[in-house]
């Protein structure tokens, strides 16, 4: 059975706005071609006709032809709504079409799979997708559900390492901003106690 996952930066300079140091970007793009993600695959205990929707969208997915794909994917997922593999690609198809929310909330119905691989996969890229949006508490905690089921999965350890890095800038950033705005009300609050008592000598 294949499958793969969201890769969040395939050519990007700038992670998500953020900036990643020059120092990481060869190793993060490596892990990023190393992860490029593929449909999943099917059971064939599934119905022969949903199977061969699953299989043509398979192949316009893999040559780019996202709206083609998303087609019959859906009409795949009509025939056999309760299958966890067609959200999986359906989430697929949304993230690369640039579609985070609708990513997520396939994947989200793909995490309910007895596949352990599926659901790991399903986690993984959640968190991309959640990355993308700039939700970065919540790209953790998905991280860290797939590395719950997957320990070794490396990508997910990059992610999750990067994301909390970003975390603690964005957090250390905000507790200078707010001692500054402290510091500025400190002096003016001086500066105006200086200019009262100059007032009564005179």
């Amino acid at each position: 059975m294949v499958g793969g996952r969201a890769c969040p930066c395939p050519h990007m300079k700038n992670f998500f706005g953020f900036g990643l140091p020059s120092t990481l970007l060869p190793y993060y793009l490596s892990t990023c071609l190393l992860s490029t993600f593929l449909p999943f695959y099917l059971s064939t205990c599934l119905h022969s006709s949903a199977r061969t929707l699953v299989s043509s969208g398979n192949r316009a997915y893999n040559s780019e032809k996202y709206d083609i794909a998303l087609e019959n994917y859906q009409r795949a997922q009509s025939k056999k709504p309760v299958s966890c593999e067609i959200p999986f690609n359906l989430g697929n198809v949304y993230y690369k079409t640039g579609n985070y929310e609708e990513a997520l909330k396939n994947y989200e119905k793909a995490t309910y799979s007895k596949n352990l691989k599926l659901q790991e996969k399903a986690y993984y890229n959640m968190g991309n997708s959640l990355l993308r949006l700039q939700k970065l508490p919540e790209a953790i905690q998905l991280y860290k559900k797939a590395l719950e089921l997957k320990p070794n999965d490396n990508d997910a350890k990059f992610n999750l390492e990067f994301v909390q890095r970003k975390m603690k800038e964005k957090n250390d950033e905000n507790s200078k901003q707010e001692q500054q705005k402290k510091d500025q009300i400190n002096d003016e609050k001086k500066e105006n106690k200086k200019d009262n008592s100059e007032k009564k000598e005179e």
